[in-house]
């Protein structure tokens, strides 16, 4: 879907009405792209990859863990003979032997053979999973050490760290499909307890579909792209340049009303598309005096496109009167290529 807005206006009758013109075009499959929702979902989730290979058969991944009950820790990879340990901020070892002493227990699982879509549960994604599940005895740094001696080939390793610490946070796109070198607004949402978290520190790590990732903050200072200083939601800006699907990691960290620690991660995507046309900038408008009594009926408007492809255009026309009454109309044509 492809949108332009224009704004302009223009005198009727002893005032101003205000006209804002919304030009969309519905795709090959006679869909629009949904609006943005109201209600984000947020989690309590970390993830770290890492890599193994026969020159380097060991590593490690660092996670805090704040103010939380339950903690899950699932690793991920293609292979069951993995030795896996959790350390916690004293240093103590964990694993299947002793896990028990922090009401815990170690489980190692095989996923599926083949991928079921989106991965809700760890364990519904393919490969061997390696879970401890427990109740931490104290919050801060805890560690994840892997080694595989004698692995012969390159293995990948997602590492999914899942709390119930009521801080929650998720990353979104506040528009799912955006046209080139329009602005897209990423915005990472953190709560703690349904209550907004303030003074976190935001980074966005976006990946174009050719070039090379980029770091984009993410603030809630109220200016740019956030709205609203202290609302919890840390936003920022950039222009794509490249067609395709852009996709972002939020790494998001800060404390906690306990002066706990924490880090918290999400992801999004965005389809950049080309637009299918633009409005070129003439807009008339006029009173339509439909029975002739020398009052207006209807107000008419009319708005010029450029079309680069032909398909479906719908314009919506949103207008404000003098006093502040609203309304909204559209309409709808198949356009050709050219200017209409």
């Amino acid at each position: 879907m492809s949108t332009r807005n224009r704004q302009s206006g223009r005198a009727f009758g002893s005032g101003v009405l205000w006209i804002m013109l919304l030009l969309t075009s519905v795709g090959a499959h006679g869909q629009m792209a949904p609006e943005s929702s109201g209600e984000i979902e947020l989690y309590s989730g970390q993830f770290y990859l890492a890599r193994l290979t026969p020159d380097q058969p060991y590593t490690d991944r660092y996670f805090s863990i704040d103010s939380a009950a339950h903690v899950q820790i699932d690793v991920q990879t293609q292979f069951d003979t993995f030795a896996v340990s959790l350390y916690d901020p004293n240093g103590t070892m964990y694993d299947g032997s002793n896990i028990a002493t922090l009401n815990g227990e170690y489980y190692t699982i095989m996923g599926p053979e083949q991928p079921g879509g989106l991965f809700i549960i760890p364990v519904e994604a393919p490969g061997a999973h390696y879970q401890f599940v427990f109740q931490p005895i104290v919050s801060g740094d805890y560690a994840v050490t892997i080694s595989a001696p004698g692995i012969t080939e390159e293995a990948p390793v997602l590492i999914t760290v899942i709390t119930d610490s009521p801080v929650r946070a998720n990353l979104f796109a506040t528009e799912p499909i955006v046209v080139v070198r329009y602005p897209v607004v990423l915005s990472a949402a953190i709560a703690e307890n349904a209550n907004p978290l303030r003074g976190a520190t935001v980074a966005a790590y976006v990946k174009p579909p050719n070039s090379a990732e980029f770091t984009l903050p993410l603030n809630d200072y109220g200016n740019d792209a956030d709205a609203q200083w202290g609302d919890g939601l840390y936003s920022g800006y950039f222009i794509p340049t490249e067609v395709g699907e852009y996709t972002a990691v939020a790494h998001m960290t800060g404390t906690t009303a306990e002066g706990f620690g924490f880090a918290r991660m999400g992801s999004t995507s965005v389809q950049v598309i080309q637009a299918c046309a633009t409005l070129t900038g003439n807009v008339n408008s006029f009173g339509a005096d439909d029975n002739g009594n020398g009052l207006y009926d209807r107000l008419v408007v009319s708005a010029e496109l450029n079309v680069t492809t032909p398909a479906t255009f719908v314009l919506r026309v949103y207008l404000e009167t003098p006093l502040g009454k609203k309304f909204t109309a559209q309409g709808e044509a198949n356009l050709a290529a050219g200017v209409q």
